[in-house]
């Protein structure tokens, strides 16, 4: 899915993605597959690329963030475990999720109107920015739902007193 992993179709024939032997000829390893890329690049390929998925409005947090916390503090659990069991719950259920950045949300690309909720799965820690960006996007209609240990690291993943998105869910 995406444009990066549906070019991999058209570009891995001229060496691209290390395809290439070091006598400049195909490594070793893609000649045995070159033949079904080259299949795929030929007719499902362009089909693949030019396929929009379908958005229903569901977003997972991922912070690299609060994975570097998880690493000083592993209580509560890991946000990657939690966002898998996400992303599997669902892909049973049949629905379509997108995992949505620090960086996309401070860039103003969190909305209501294509992101109707957002699942924040163990966010240790968070930046005021992203805590302020998150409460505008709640009061824009948005919704947000976190399990554990939401905001007890501060944007450097220095400790911190928990507040900023616990006011959110009205927690004192």
């Amino acid at each position: 899915t995406g444009s990066v992993n549906a070019s991999m179709f058209f570009v891995a024939s001229l060496g691209s993605e290390g395809m290439l032997a070091t006598d400049a000829g195909p490594a070793e390893f893609y000649e045995r597959w070159q033949a079904d890329m080259d299949s795929i690049r030929s007719t499902a390929g362009p089909l693949l690329r030019a396929a929009v998925p379908i958005d229903d409005g569901v977003g997972i947090f991922w912070s690299r963030r609060s994975e570097i916390a998880n690493e000083l503090d592993g209580r509560f659990g890991s946000g990657l475990s939690a966002q898998g069991e996400l992303v599997a719950a669902f892909d049973a259920a049949g629905i379509n999720a997108k995992f949505v950045t620090e960086r996309q949300i401070l860039a103003g690309r969190l909305s209501p109107a294509t992101t109707k909720i957002l699942f924040v799965c163990v966010a240790k820690a968070v930046s005021d920015e992203l805590a302020g960006a998150l409460e505008t996007y709640l009061r824009s209609g948005g919704t947000v739902v976190a399990d554990v240990a939401p905001d007890i690291r501060d944007a450097h993943c220095a400790p911190a007193a928990p507040g900023r998105l616990l006011r959110l869910f009205g927690v004192k």
